[in-house]
């Protein structure tokens, strides 16, 4: 079930990286809290520049072990229509910026 009472907010950053790094920081908080809730997370990834750099963000942060990744559950929603190994294949981008590094079940993702 959807949050209803999440907070809603402009965040402006000085450049894309700290952009970046403050998503992940709240990305991996919602995630902790409802994982160790024992709720499923679903999470839908895009691509582009910027949901990579997030990606990135969350694989180096120092709470992304905290996180049960066997209770994540990662959806493509902005697949690209390109060869598999192209590397413009947002598939390709996400798994080398942070899925490549996670103890996560295949059928997860």
């Amino acid at each position: 079930m959807a949050e209803l009472f999440t907070e809603k907010r402009v965040v402006v950053s000085a450049d894309p990286s700290s952009l970046a790094d403050s998503v992940a920081t709240r990305f991996l908080q919602r995630t902790i809290r409802r994982v160790s809730a024992g709720k499923i997370t679903h999470i839908s990834l895009t691509g582009g520049s910027m949901g990579t750099a997030v990606l990135a963000a969350i694989s180096r942060h120092h709470r992304r072990d905290e996180v049960d990744w066997s209770r994540v559950h990662f959806w493509w929603s902005d697949e690209r229509f390109v060869p598999v190994s192209s590397d413009d294949r947002n598939e390709k981008q996400a798994r080398a910026a942070l899925l490549d590094a996670l103890s996560i079940p295949a059928e997860n993702i």
